[in-house]
Parts: C-alpha cells; sequence; structure tokens
C-alpha cells in the first residue's frame, strides 16, 4: 500500500516501492503459498494513478504470469465498502445516524431543498444526443454572442466531467443518477 500526501509528487517513489513490495512478496510467499492475486492499493484520492504505474504492473503481468496484477484505487474502496452489508458497515464505521433524526437549518435554503424533493414532474420521454450540435443549442436558446463565446471557451474543460466519473466510483455515478432522475 502506498500513501502519499501528495500523490502527483511522488511518482518515481510509488513506481519504486511497487517494484520492491512485490519482488519481497513474490519471494518470500512463493514457496509458502502461490500467489494468485496482488493489488497494489494506492491513495489517489479519486484523481487516478500514474501511467507508468500501469506500466510497471503491465511489465509485472508479463513476467509472473500466474498472478493476476491490478491496481487498487479510491474508487474500488469504495465500491467495496458499499458492496457491504449493513451489518457489515456498521462493524467498520460504527452506528449511522438516522437521517429522519439529523436537522439542517440553512434558512431559505432548506425551504428550496424541501420544495425540490417534493415536486412531482412529468418527465418527457424524449431522447438527448449524445453529441448535439453545441453552435445550434446557442442559436436556438438565441444566446448572445458574448454568452455564446463564454460558453464555447469554457466547453474545452468539459472532460473534467469525463475525468470525475471516470476516477468515482460506481455508487457515486449512480447515486448521481439517481438524484437527477428524482428531479424530474
Amino acid at each position: 500500500m502506498y500513501a502519499p500526501e501528495d500523490i502527483k509528487t511522488r511518482e518515481k517513489e510509488t513506481i519504486d516501492k511497487l517494484v520492491a513490495d512485490f519482488a519481497g512478496l513474490y519471494s518470500y510467499w512463493q514457496a509458502i503459498t502461490p500467489i494468485r492475486f496482488f493489488f497494489y492499493v494506492v491513495n489517489d484520492k479519486y484523481k487516478g494513478a500514474y501511467p507508468s504505474l500501469y506500466a510497471e504492473l503491465q511489465k509485472i503481468r508479463g513476467q509472473y504470469v500466474d498472478v493476476t496484477v491490478n491496481p487498487f484505487l479510491s474508487k474500488d474502496l469504495e465500491d467495496i465498502f458499499l458492496g457491504l452489508d449493513e451489518n457489515s458497515v456498521t462493524d467498520i464505521i460504527g452506528i449511522i445516524p438516522s437521517p429522519d433524526d439529523i436537522v439542517v437549518e440553512y434558512g431559505v435554503m432548506r425551504d428550496v431543498i424541501d420544495y425540490l424533493l417534493m415536486v412531482v414532474t412529468n418527465p418527457q420521454q424524449e431522447v438527448i444526443p449524445l453529441n448535439p450540435d453545441f453552435d445550434k443549442k446557442i442559436s436556438f436558446n438565441s444566446l448572445s454572442r458574448d454568452v455564446a463565446a463564454y460558453l464555447q471557451c469554457h466547453r474545452i474543460n468539459e472532460f473534467a466531467i469525463d475525468d470525475f466519473f471516470e476516477l468515482s466510483s460506481s455508487f457515486a455515478k449512480n447515486e448521481l443518477r439517481n438524484v437527477y432522475y428524482t428531479w424530474l
């Protein structure tokens, strides 16, 4: 396991630790009980691991074909944890308070959220295209040139949401989908 405070500044150390840890593990345990699986745990804080880590894992796979070798990142831990039954979760983190017992006092914001949660809508069965024509959308919505330029300029950052979903657990993706589906 490797969990530096800032993984971005520790690429070489991460790779060196992977190589040393696997070599030590294999040389000690292989004669006692064959290793079938090796997961290199990296506390990536949902930011992903270095490409060089994947390359090094691939080298290990090629050299030790009898061992399944994979990284184990934050999203993997979250997926396993959230797949546990309620008793196992309680054993790990203690009793989870009931949402009904939690009082949030945010004034008007609470009123808005409560209202939005109570709204019943009639969702349309319209299919949203995967890659809609951005310029047509700007024209259809009669956006000014300034707003259109702003949107086009910032559209180059849409990769960030793709990165978020790539680095997030299945639970986070499903929860987000469920929240937005409920609001429709």
